[in-house]
């Protein structure tokens, strides 16, 4: 890990062999076990940060096609 302006330190971490070195029991754990005690960089999605993150990637396909800038406020397009 590298923080800014901080000197780079090794960071241990635990690999599993199972399904994507594990990350497949941890996710889903993380979507429907029990919330987890803390969560100290505060980073934890909700399903209001999903759909930020689809409307932004839909507005960028959707600029990639026309050429033209895109707000995200004008993607959804339910017709």
């Amino acid at each position: 890990m590298h923080r800014l302006f901080e000197e780079c330190e090794d960071v241990p971490l635990e690999y599993d062999r199972d399904g994507h070195g594990g990350a497949d029991q941890r996710m889903g754990d993380a979507r429907y076990g029990p919330p987890r005690q803390g969560d100290p960089l505060g980073r934890r999605a909700t399903h209001h940060d999903g759909t930020l993150s689809l409307l932004t990637g839909f507005a960028a396909n959707r600029s990639f096609e026309t050429g033209e800038p895109v707000r995200v406020v004008d993607v959804p397009d339910l017709s």
